[in-house]
């Protein structure tokens, strides 16, 4: 086991992506990139089952292919005022109102699939 755990010392994760089941591939990247402004950035051609969309240096797999779905994403970002606003225009179900919570400010909205989008910036101040 002490072999095991130098070699894993040695192991560098270089970044951690969400996959997220979408029962409409082309649907799930008009929502993120219409929404919240993320980029289409691999397979999102037509006839593609799994696609990537990205933003900030941030990204979220979108597949057709994957998973059993729902699932919950956490998204850390610097305001979610803006955020609450753009999704409200756009009719997305908000599931979580904005609360201040200690560790954040947060509030959750559902995408086009059920999978749940929770949205958190730094608190308010009191």
């Amino acid at each position: 086991m002490a072999g095991l755990e130098s070699a894993m010392d040695a192991v560098r994760f270089e970044n951690v992506i969400a996959v997220l089941t979408v029962a409409d591939l082309a649907r799930s990247i008009a929502f993120y990139r219409d929404a919240l402004g993320f980029e289409e950035q691999w397979g999102c051609e037509p006839g593609s089952h799994i696609g990537s969309v990205g933003r900030d240096g941030s990204a979220i797999m979108l597949s057709t292919a994957e998973g059993h779905g729902p699932t919950t994403l956490w998204l850390g970002v610097t305001n979610i005022v803006p955020i609450v606003a753009r999704l409200n225009a756009l009719g997305a179900t908000m599931i979580h109102p904005p609360q201040n919570r200690p560790w954040a400010y947060e509030v959750r909205f559902e995408d086009p699939d059920g999978n749940v989008l929770w949205f958190g910036s730094d608190p308010l101040p009191e």
